[in-house]
């Protein structure tokens, strides 16, 4: 090693100090590189759980009893209940954002939990059926895109559904 013009060897027991602190500073940043490549890879894994759950496991409850007993009628209720409108304002001509987001919704609940098809969703929400097409097909999009605010409105009108006490939501958290 050259410190200014001379020339200074280390000795042999410092040049394997120097090794091995080498070393030790290589298998810590590979440690540090393997357990956020672990954290990466788990974080991926639940999201393709949650993925999949969502695209096939929750289609196949749709045709459960607990939701057969429940009318297009009943999403439409509750909906309005858990969004604050009236079926009125769910079923009436206006389009603010707000209420097109919980209109979308309930029709979302509506076609994937009760047996309904577009058009009897259509003449519950005074709607044509491509239009109830197009909005369920939104709220998929928008829950395949991890969209958390729509998730929590769609699980809170799911879950007052299929409650065995009507009128307690169970996803009000912030």
């Amino acid at each position: 090693m050259y410190y200014g013009t001379a020339l200074v060897r280390r000795s042999p027991l410092a040049e394997k100090v120097y090794a091995r602190a080498a070393e030790i500073e290589r298998i810590k940043r590979e440690a540090v590189e393997s357990r956020e490549r672990a954290e990466r890879e788990a974080r991926e894994a639940e999201e393709e759980k949650v993925k999949f759950w969502m695209r096939y496991r929750w289609p196949q409850e749709r045709i459960s009893s607990a939701f057969r007993r429940r009318s297009t009628r009943d999403v439409l209720r509750v909906a309005g209940v858990y969004f604050g409108y009236g079926p009125n304002v769910l079923t009436g001509p206006t389009k603010p954002a707000e209420l097109m987001i919980a209109r979308q919704v309930a029709q979302y609940v509506a076609y994937n939990y009760c047996d309904a098809s577009f058009p009897q969703i259509g003449a519950v929400f005074n709607r044509d059926h491509t239009t109830i097409l197009s909005n369920v097909r939104k709220i998929q999009r928008l829950l395949d895109e991890g969209n958390a605010e729509i998730r929590k409105h769609v699980e809170a009108i799911r879950m007052e559904l299929v409650s065995p006490e009507p009128g307690e939501f169970y996803f009000w958290g912030s």
